[in-house]
């Protein structure tokens, strides 16, 4: 079964403790990711949820209060959540500038998420990317990234944008095409407009659902034949 993008949503708040964000989401085997971005860049965020369950933390990576001040990005992530409108609430220790980007996917494994996880801290260059090694075949490679606020990112080789929240700098990536196939290094590619900047990024892999396999037998039985 093909994995497939189904939704994407993003949120900004400043001097505050949680910031809530409506996702809608439709489909099956459903799995959410949210991209978290706070500033400051000390690892403050206590929970990610959706529709009150909790999502689980892939990674995290800060910039060490570089070039534009003191940041930190998160990736989480949860299987099978809820379709209709439900609230992705990021909640912190302290008071502070939260981002979220949110994307659902369709068509994915329902245990053993994620597949494979990365993530890049650059200072440097026009041309920044992150890595994924993907172990299952098929799967799709999600970026959560963030820029300098106000530069227009765009998308690289064998990679499309997905979300943008605009002059914040954040911003949701994937594969093109989205399957990676055959399983093995992939690389995230974006070009950003000024080279003198910190850029973020956290990556994972996510497993498509295992096709039906359909037997001589069970095809008999449901064509009413043996």
């Amino acid at each position: 079964m093909a994995i497939a993008r189904d939704a994407t949503s993003n949120g900004v708040g400043s001097a505050i403790t949680s910031l809530t964000v409506s996702h809608t989401s439709t489909g099956s085997d459903l799995i959410i990711l949210s991209s978290i971005l706070t500033l400051p860049g000390t690892d403050i965020v206590t929970g990610v949820t959706h529709d009150a369950n909790a999502e689980t933390r892939i990674n995290t990576i800060n910039n060490d209060g570089g070039a534009n001040g003191s940041q930190r990005k998160y990736l989480y992530y949860r299987i099978a959540p809820g379709t209709g409108a439900k609230n992705v609430v990021t909640s912190t220790s302290e008071s502070a500038t939260i981002l979220d980007a949110n994307v659902t996917y369709t068509g994915a494994q329902q245990s053993a998420q994620p597949d494979a996880n990365n993530t890049s801290f650059q200072t440097s260059g026009t041309a920044r990317s992150v890595v994924v090694t993907t172990v299952a075949d098929n799967c799709v490679v999600v970026c959560g990234f963030r820029r300098n606020a106000g530069d227009n990112g765009a998308a690289g080789a064998g990679t499309t944008q997905i979300q943008d929240d605009g002059a914040d700098g954040g911003a949701l990536y994937e594969s093109d095409p989205l399957a990676v196939t055959p399983a093995g290094a992939k690389t995230i590619n974006v070009t950003i407009s000024v080279g003198a900047t910190d850029s973020l990024a956290c990556a994972a892999s996510i497993v498509p659902a295992a096709a039906a396999v359909t037997t001589e037998s069970n095809h008999m039985a449901l064509l009413g034949v043996g």
